[in-house]
């Protein structure tokens, strides 16, 4: 179910929330950076060494990608943290109602950190991997182990499949979760499911 890094396509129609606040967020990490003591800049010096970069270029990418996930910027590099292996991703499910998709992620065990959502337009159902998966939003931690992602799927595929009328049963729909740390992304997990004919 792993695969390679998600290269993404950012689209031309117009800059995401994400990218209109990047400005801000640099300034916000630069000051925390103009911040630290003599301590800190030592392990962020430290840090930067073993992975062949400088100190500020790996804070910047340790609390750049905090700041996307909602959390704290942190003044010391974070301890790595293991990948174990297991996969969170088990399968697609889409139900058509009359017409009205609705995609259901099921998931093997609960998110306990955020990760990012991916989803592919309809391919044909022979096609073996989509040629672009953009990116759709974010999943948060939580419980369950069923996640909606109906309302993101459609908003980023709402205008293209209106453009197209392209028929959507038989379609195939691709589906990636990824895992965003500190130190970088981890390989996308993916799961596949075609477009049934309408619910009787």
């Amino acid at each position: 179910m792993t695969g390679k890094r998600d290269a993404t396509s950012s689209g031309r129609a117009g800059r995401s929330a994400e990218q209109q606040q990047a400005p801000l967020a640099m300034k916000h990490v630069m000051r925390v950076w103009d911040e630290l003591t003599e301590e800190e800049y030592l392990a962020w010096r430290v840090a930067a060494n073993s992975r062949r970069t400088k100190a500020i270029s790996y804070f910047k990418m340790v609390n750049l990608r905090r700041l996307l996930r909602g959390e704290h910027l942190t003044r010391l590099p974070p301890a790595s943290k293991a990948f174990d292996g297991m996969p969170v991703l088990k399968r697609l499910r889409i139900r058509n109602q009359l017409g009205r998709l609705t995609l259901t992620l099921d998931l093997h065990r609960p998110l306990t950190e955020p990760m990012t959502l991916w989803g592919a337009r309809p391919c044909n159902r022979g096609a073996a991997k989509p040629d672009k998966c953009p990116r759709l939003g974010w999943l948060s931690p939580g419980k369950s182990l069923h996640r909606d992602i109906t309302q993101p799927y459609f908003k980023k595929h709402r205008a293209y499949l209106i453009q197209h009328q392209a028929p959507l049963v038989g379609k195939r729909i691709f589906i990636r979760l990824r895992r965003e740390q500190d130190e970088g992304a981890q390989l996308y997990e993916q799961v596949q499911a075609t477009v049934p004919p309408p619910e009787p």
